[in-house]
């Protein structure tokens, strides 16, 4: 598998979740479906420790939900009604300084947004919100409806797809081959979650076929076979 590498995408997240931390504000980073926004921030999670609290979110999580596992991450007991559990957090994290990050924030109804929103009003605690593109593009074109949280975001990052330079410090702590990038490139259209599966799936077919990693250009081509058989379609 990968070890984890510093990527323009870390760094981009990691810039961001600074400014929140650092100027208490609201902060939407949007990227697209595997090119690093959760490795990322379970990463910066790790070197920050409990200066940052993180809440993974899924679909249909329910706002009391959100609110028990931010309570708890925030150190209470995540015991009671909203209402409760509201002032608790609030309560706990009030000029702290800590920053709130909420990973697939995609999967957040407004109502859960608009939580967090408050409790940035009540604690003065930075939060990020990472998520698909959809997440801001909904936001921004019902800005209108949902003013009370739109007008509160400051600009949003928005990741690149991750680099042939990037993609190769990634490879390389799998592989030794010195394998051109634009091979990488060409295999996950800057897709680091692709170019993992890809690559796992070219060493067992390179293993079973006799081509070792150091034949650039045999095993070029079987990472470009195995590319062509995932179908992924262009992001």
């Amino acid at each position: 598998d990968f070890d984890f590498v510093e990527t323009e995408v870390y760094r981009d997240v990691l810039r961001s979740v600074n400014l929140a931390e650092y100027r208490g504000e609201i902060r939407p980073i949007v990227g697209i479906s595997g090119v690093g926004k959760t490795v990322a921030i379970e990463h910066i999670k790790e070197d920050k420790g409990s200066s940052l609290i993180l809440v993974k979110c899924y679909p249909g999580m329910r706002k009391i939900r959100l609110m028990k596992k931010l309570a708890i991450e925030a150190g209470t007991e995540g015991a009671g009604t909203y209402d409760d559990l509201f002032e608790d957090i609030c309560a706990r994290l009030k000029n702290t300084g800590r920053v709130i990050a909420f990973d697939e924030a995609e999967h957040m109804s407004i109502e859960t947004i608009d939580a967090a929103r408050r409790i940035n009003d009540f604690t003065g605690c930075g939060v990020v919100f990472i998520g698909l593109p959809k997440f801001y593009n909904e936001l921004s074109s019902r800005q209108r409806d949902y003013a009370y949280v739109y007008n509160r975001t400051s600009l949003p990052m928005k990741l690149k797809k991750n680099s042939g330079e990037d993609l190769t410090r990634m490879a390389s702590t799998m592989i030794s081959a010195n394998i051109p990038s634009k091979v990488y490139e060409n295999a996950c259209n800057g897709v680091g979650r692709d170019l993992r599966i890809i690559l796992l799936e070219a060493l067992r077919v390179a293993s079973e076929s006799g081509i070792e990693t150091s034949d650039v250009a045999a095993f070029s081509a079987v990472i470009d076979k195995v590319k062509g058989n995932l179908g992924r379609k262009a992001a």
